[in-house]
């Protein structure tokens, strides 16, 4: 072996050596974590100030719950970032951000968030746990991991459709108190994907971060106003489905059912059938739009609408069966009693000139001298009454739903 192979083949186990010392470092934190590192113990300051931990979110998508009670499901890469002075950074400083293996979080002191009102958090893995790891020269430590946050909403829904739901993410520290511990969102705290407005179809959102809070309330907690970050979605339903789906159908089959007014009221079979119809119709739809719709133990925007459409229905069909029984007792006329020859007396009704040449004429006579039938009075007013209530419900209905 001449001296050109013996040097190539230093350089080369040099470059295994070093290979393989970078691996393990990355594996066991080797050149990170000092020998004498308690993981235990929180890298307090010096300086007796806050350890601070900073976070940020890079919401992916958004999808609904298939749970009826609100909820959402976030898809994101959450991250945090915090300064620990007793690790050694294994480059130059000139090197900046170094990334390092994930097993080395095994090994150094982690901070405790806690994500409230949360269903269930979810880690992504596929070969293995989606998530990345670095190191600063300053000493900052930075974790992304990617997640799906299954998140409560309020569940407010009195005016639903017309609902807004506010689904708030409220990030605890679980054990370390104030002033010693702080939590704040970094300078781009939370990013949205634009191609989240395309996953919500029916709904209207915006998701903002809640002003710096140094703490939070939590009732009966340990600590009792723990450090946290909050941010805040709000979901607004699109109206657009619901009008064409249920109140304009809904609606219009309580006008059609008006439409029976304007039939003779001797047509019995198509005025029963139409109104009928039109009740029947509104209660199939209340029933599915019931199932549907958030469970609740109280009236909610809709269900005021659809029992005032079934409510008016109902009146129609009520009416229409009081001016059936008024037309069967006119009908039906006393029986009279046998009158004497001689009794008959026969009776001339002066009737005035006027009143002669109105009626020859062709003139409506005066309602003193021509009176409506009680059936004709009752479909007179129904025709009125019917739609001007349901107007004036509709004149308070959507202002106070609406806005």
């Amino acid at each position: 072996m001449n001296l050109e192979e013996m040097l190539r083949a230093v350089v080369m186990v040099l470059v295994v050596l070093k290979s393989v010392s970078g691996m393990g470092s990355d594996a066991v934190g080797g050149d990170i974590v000092a020998s004498n590192y308690m993981q235990e113990l929180a890298p307090w300051p010096e300086d007796n100030s806050p350890l601070l931990v900073n976070f940020s979110l890079k919401i992916n998508n958004i999808v609904e719950s298939k749970d009826k009670q609100l909820g959402v499901i976030i898809d994101c890469y959450f991250r945090v970032t915090w300064q620990d002075p007793r690790l050694n950074y294994p480059g130059s400083p000139d090197e900046g951000e170094i990334i390092i293996n994930p097993v080395i979080l095994d090994k150094i002191w982690l901070p405790d968030p806690y994500i409230f009102n949360v269903r269930s958090v979810q880690g992504v893995h596929i070969l293995k746990d989606v998530q990345g790891v670095t190191i600063s020269p300053d000493k900052s430590v930075f974790i992304s991991s990617a997640m799906k946050i299954d998140l409560a909403c309020s569940s407010k829904f009195e005016k639903y459709p017309f609902d807004s739901q506010i689904c708030t993410l409220a990030i605890f520290s679980y054990m370390y108190a104030h002033p010693s511990f702080a939590m704040r969102w970094l300078d781009r705290g939370l990013v949205v994907d634009p191609a989240v407005s395309e996953q919500l179809t029916n709904y209207e959102y915006s998701f903002n971060i809640i002003p710096q809070n140094i703490t939070c309330t939590c009732y009966a907690c340990i600590p009792p106003d723990p450090p946290c970050v909050l941010a805040s979605l709000k979901l607004t339903r699109k109206m657009m489905g619901y009008m064409l789906g249920t109140f304009l159908p809904s609606g219009l089959f309580v006008m059609v059912s008006w439409a029976s007014f304007f039939w003779p009221a001797d047509v019995i079979p198509g005025r029963t059938v139409l109104v009928i119809t039109s009740l029947l119709t509104l209660i199939s739809m209340h029933t599915a739009v019931r199932q549907s719709s958030p469970e609740t133990s109280y009236m909610k925007g809709v269900d005021v609408w659809m029992f005032i459409c079934i409510l008016h229905s109902i009146f129609t069909l009520f009416e229409y069966g009081i001016v059936l029984y008024l037309m069967k007792r006119q009908k039906v006329s006393p029986v009279s009693k046998p009158v004497k020859t001689h009794q008959l007396v026969t009776k001339v009704i002066p009737v005035k000139p006027q009143v002669v040449k109105e009626i020859s004429a062709g003139v409506d006579v005066p309602e003193e001298r021509s009176q409506l039938k009680p059936e004709e009075k009752l479909e007179k007013l129904a025709t009125w009454f019917l739609p001007i209530s349901f107007l004036l419900f509709n004149i308070i209905y959507w202002p106070y739903y609406i806005t």
